[in-house]
C-alpha cells in the first residue's frame, strides 16, 4: 500500500454535475450525450457534496459537465456554494448563455466563467465540437458575460489540427476582454482519439509559443503540460495557479467529482479514487490509495522516475493514464534531467 502523504486541502475541485450536453466534442472526457447520465447525483446529494468540499478546506469549486447550464438546479448549486464561502466558477461551452441566464448566474453568486474556444474561427471550432454555429453562439455568450461584468477566461483544447491558430485565438480572447487564457493540451481520454494528439515536435513548438505569449498583459497558462510550468519558472516568471512542488496537480492540488459521485484525481485522469456516495470527500482526499500513489514521486517510472525534477514537475499523469499507467514516464519530454 502506498505511503500516505500529508497534504493541505485541494486548491480547487471540479464538479461535473451532468453528462448532458448540446455539443458532440471530439475530445470530451466525460463522453457526454444529449441526455443526463443514468446515475447522476440528485439536487440534495449535490448540495451535500458542495458542503463536503467546503468542509475539506477547498476554496474554489468549478461547475462543469457535460454542459452544466443544462442542469435545472445549477443556480441553486452556485448560490449554495457562494453562501457557504466557496468561490463558484462555471466551465461552459458558452452556447447556452442568454442575457437572462447570465444575469441570474451573477445574482446567484457566480464569480468567474471559463468558456471553451477551440479555434480562432468557426470552421476550426465547429468541426471539433461537431455542431455548426457553435462558435458564433459561444462568442455571443461571451458578450453577455462581458456586458454583465462577470470575469471570464478562454479555455482552448490545443490539438494537432488547431495549434497553428493559438496566437490568433489569444488575440481574440484579449480583444473580447478575457482575464486570461488557459490552454489544455489534447489528451486521449473519453471520446478522444490519437489523430488529435500532438507529436513531440509540435508539442515543444506549442510550449515555446505559449511561453512567448506570456509577455502580453494577460495571464497565460497550460494544463497537461508541466514542461510549460518548469520553463516558465526557469525564465524567472511566476505562475501561481499551482502550488510549488508539483506542476501536475492531479490528486495533489486538484480533484474532480463526477456526476455520479466518483472522485478522480483530475478530470483528465479518470481512475476512481472513491465515491462520495460511500465516503465523504474529505475522507477520500486524505486516505485514497490512488491519490496517495500519485503524491509519492518515488513511485514514478521511466523518464519521470529517473529525472532530477520529479518532485518539482512529476510529469503529466493524465497523459500517462491515457497510455494505461498513471505512473509511467513521459517518453516525449525534452527537458528531462536524468539523475
Amino acid at each position: 500500500m502506498p505511503a500516505k502523504i500529508a497534504l493541505p486541502p485541494p486548491i480547487l475541485v471540479t464538479f461535473s454535475i451532468t453528462q448532458q450536453c448540446n455539443l458532440k466534442c471530439k475530445h470530451c472526457y466525460s463522453r457526454s450525450s444529449a441526455y443526463p447520465g443514468l446515475n447522476e447525483l440528485s439536487t440534495e446529494e449535490a448540495l451535500q457534496i458542495i458542503s463536503q468540499v467546503k468542509k475539506a478546506g477547498t476554496k474554489l469549486i468549478i461547475f462543469d459537465g457535460g454542459e452544466p447550464t443544462l442542469r435545472s438546479d445549477l443556480l441553486r448549486l452556485i448560490k449554495h456554494a457562494k453562501d457557504i464561502g466557496l468561490i463558484p466558477v462555471l466551465g461552459t461551452n458558452g452556447t447556452t448563455l442568454t442575457r437572462k441566464l447570465v444575469k441570474d448566474l451573477k445574482n446567484a453568486g457566480l464569480k468567474m466563467c471559463a468558456v471553451s474556444l477551440d479555434g480562432a474561427n468557426a470552421k476550426t471550432h465547429d468541426s471539433f465540437r461537431c455542431v455548426n454555429g457553435c462558435f458564433d453562439d459561444a462568442i455571443r455568450g461571451i458578450g453577455y458575460l462581458r456586458d454583465e461584468g462577470i470575469p471570464f477566461q478562454v479555455n482552448p483544447c490545443i490539438h494537432k489540427k488547431n495549434y497553428h491558430e493559438l496566437s490568433d485565438l489569444l488575440n481574440i480572447a484579449r480583444n473580447m476582454g478575457a482575464v486570461g487564457i488557459e490552454a489544455f493540451e489534447f489528451v486521449k481520454t473519453g471520446r478522444g482519439s490519437y489523430e488529435y494528439e500532438l507529436d513531440a515536435q509540435i508539442r515543444q513548438q506549442v510550449v515555446d509559443e505559449m511561453l512567448r505569449l506570456t509577455s502580453i498583459d494577460m495571464p497565460v497558462r497550460m494544463i497537461g503540460v508541466p514542461q510549460f510550468d518548469i520553463l516558465l519558472k526557469k525564465g524567472g516568471k511566476s505562475d501561481n495557479y499551482h502550488r510549488s512542488g508539483s506542476c501536475c496537480g492531479a490528486g495533489n492540488t486538484i480533484a474532480c467529482i463526477f456526476n455520479d459521485g466518483t472522485v478522480f484525481p483530475c478530470m483528465l485522469l479518470s481512475k476512481s479514487a472513491g465515491n462520495v456516495r460511500e465516503q465523504s470527500f474529505e475522507e477520500i482526499w486524505n486516505t485514497s490509495d490512488v491519490l496517495n500513489e500519485l503524491r509519492d514521486r518515488k513511485n514514478l517510472k521511466g523518464t519521470c522516475g529517473n529525472c532530477l525534477m520529479k518532485d518539482e514537475c512529476g510529469g503529466a499523469r493524465c497523459r500517462a493514464f491515457a497510455n494505461d499507467d498513471i505512473l509511467a514516464g513521459d517518453s516525449q519530454c525534452w527537458i528531462v534531467q536524468p539523475e
